[in-house]
This record gives C-alpha cells, sequence and structure tokens, in this order.
C-alpha cells in the first residue's frame, strides 16, 4: 500500500486526465455532428498521443539525477498505462454504438466518481468529499469540449 500512495499523484492524473480530456474530445466531435468513424478515429489517436506525452512528460518531470531514473521510469509507466487504459475505457460506449452525449457524459462522472472515491479510500480521507470534488472540477473541463463542438455545428 504504500508503494501505491508513493504514486498516487501520477496514477490519479493520468486517470483523470484521461477521462476528461477524451471525453472532451469525444463529445465535442459529437456536438460538431462528427461521423462515427471519425469519433473512433480521433479518440484513439488522443489516447495514443496523449498517454504517450503524459508518460514521457512524467518521467522527464522526475528524471533530475541518477538516483531517481529508476523512480522517474516506474512514473513515466504508471502515467502512460493510466492515462491508456482509461482512455479505453471512456471509448467503451462508442466500442458498442452509443454516440449520445448525455450517456458518455454520464459514463464518465460516474467513472470520475469511483477515481475520487478510491483516493479518498487510498488517503484514508472523506471519501464521499473526494469523488464529489473530483466530479465537479473534471466536470467543468468536459464541458468545454461540447462548447467549442457546438461553436462548429
Amino acid at each position: 500500500m504504500d508503494r501505491l500512495r508513493d504514486n498516487l499523484r501520477t496514477v490519479v492524473f493520468g486517470i483523470e486526465d484521461s477521462l476528461v480530456s477524451t471525453t472532451g474530445v469525444i463529445t465535442g466531435l459529437i456536438a460538431a455532428g462528427t461521423s462515427k468513424s471519425t469519433l473512433l478515429a480521433a479518440g484513439l489517436i488522443t489516447i495514443v498521443v496523449e498517454s504517450t506525452s503524459m508518460g514521457a512528460g512524467e518521467f522527464i518531470s522526475n528524471d533530475d539525477s541518477k538516483a531517481k531514473d529508476k523512480d522517474a521510469l516506474l512514473k513515466g509507466c504508471l502515467m502512460l498505462a493510466a492515462y491508456f487504459i482509461t482512455g479505453l475505457w471512456v471509448m467503451v460506449p462508442l466500442f458498442i454504438g452509443i454516440t449520445n452525449n448525455v450517456i458518455i457524459i454520464s459514463f464518465t462522472f460516474v467513472s470520475l466518481f469511483v477515481l475520487g472515491w478510491w483516493r479518498g479510500k487510498v488517503l484514508n480521507g472523506n471519501r464521499l468529499k473526494y469523488a464529489v470534488k473530483t466530479v465537479l472540477i473534471s466536470g467543468i473541463a468536459c464541458a468545454f469540449g461540447i462548447a467549442v463542438g457546438l461553436t462548429f455545428r
């Protein structure tokens, strides 16, 4: 559990960023009236590019001494994996043919709630407070994707 706590920030950041970014791209494109094949391509491109970039950024930002090389590599890999796996999770509704923004956003908000709840559990904090805070703050970011998409409709 100590190892998990040591890397909690990286994992939470990767999961939250993937939930919000991938959902923002998908829902924005749906709001703009984009085709399903373009949605799938854009979602997968977002996941691959962002997970790689976030993993590299996490590695670079933690690789400031020879003694920290191993930890930096672990953090980079954790970020990449957290972002990539979560991005695919966000795409599940699209993979099964759902392109309704309300359903996709609800799916994401439930996932954000679970993330916040889990974070509260790991930190021995108020789980509900962490869950609600995660949904509210991240939900605002998701709304920007829809707003931008609607400007192109």
